[in-house]
């Protein structure tokens, strides 16, 4: 099918989910937008990024020290490792500036 590209501004993302599966092996995160991505009449007000539970990443922020010290108090780490969707989760919620909300009994 056909693909299609968007930017979503960061002022546009209102909520961050971390929901698990009923499978206990994959982890959704879903971006809530407002508004919502359109595609013709079609409206698209959530985004759903599925994670295998058990990937590792190890990740390299394109960052100098000085910004990750200033804009995001230190909060965030030049050199992350971790879960796929951990790391992605926390990357998302500093540079967003959203709170992730999960289940009571997740994480």
């Amino acid at each position: 099918g056909k693909s299609y590209d968007y930017k979503i501004p960061y002022s546009t993302i209102i909520r961050l989910f971390l929901l698990p599966h009923n499978d206990q092996r994959s982890v959704y995160f879903v971006i809530t937008t407002d508004p919502p991505i359109r595609q013709g009449q079609t409206r698209y007000p959530h985004i759903v990024i599925q994670f295998i539970k058990d990937d590792w990443s190890d990740l390299t922020l394109e960052l100098d020290e000085e910004t990750l010290s200033t804009k995001y108090e230190g909060k965030l780490q030049k050199e992350m490792a971790g879960p796929t969707y951990e790391t992605f989760s926390k990357v998302m919620k500093f540079v967003v500036g959203q709170k992730i909300f999960v289940p009571g009994t997740f994480v």
